[in-house]
């Protein structure tokens, strides 16, 4: 059993490092995305607000919905002062990536893994449902590609869960 879950690690590992595609982060402008949602000049003064301390009041002024697509495919993003969060996403699951980019926003430092966790013990049932939509997303997505590229898929699932739940980077 021990020498299978190697194994499969092992596995995920090599696709990790081998599939060009693995570690990419998305092509997408966060100042584009800010301007296009919030219509505001390219030209930021970030220091005229100040962020709010509590996490609920970031939610309500920082965090924003906008389509998957916005945001190269991710749940949500964190952005200079701003938040944005996949609007497809099922509810619990959007409270979950809320309270996640607003934890981000209140403190930049936190690394993806303390952020996820800090998220989930607001919203657990969210947590849930994030990880299993993502996982549901990504299949159809794999579905529609070549048998081939499913190592590289798989690949690119391992480094997700080690980055948002062992503490890993993207690279």
């Amino acid at each position: 059993m021990i020498w299978g879950l190697l194994l499969v690690i092992l596995g995920l590992e090599v696709a990790n490092r081998r599939c060009p595609s693995v570690n990419e982060r998305g092509n997408f402008s966060c100042m584009q995305v800010a301007v296009e949602t919030l219509g505001q000049d390219r030209e930021w003064d970030l220091s005229v607000t100040e962020m709010p301390a509590d996490w609920r009041e970031v939610i309500e002024k920082r965090v924003f919905e906008v389509e998957r697509k916005e945001i190269s495919g991710f749940n949500g993003v964190a952005c200079f002062d701003y938040a944005f969060v996949a609007a497809d996403l099922p509810t619990a699951a959007k409270r979950y990536v809320t309270a996640h980019e607003a934890l981000h926003l209140v403190d930049y430092r936190l690394s993806e893994t303390q952020v996820n966790w800090k998220a989930a013990g607001r919203e657990p049932l969210g947590m849930m449902q994030t990880v299993f939509y993502s996982v549901y997303l990504g299949v159809r997505q794999a579905g529609k590609q070549p048998v081939a590229s499913w190592p590289c898929w798989a690949g690119r699932m391992w480094v997700v869960f080690k980055v948002y739940f062992l503490g890993g980077n993207w690279t």
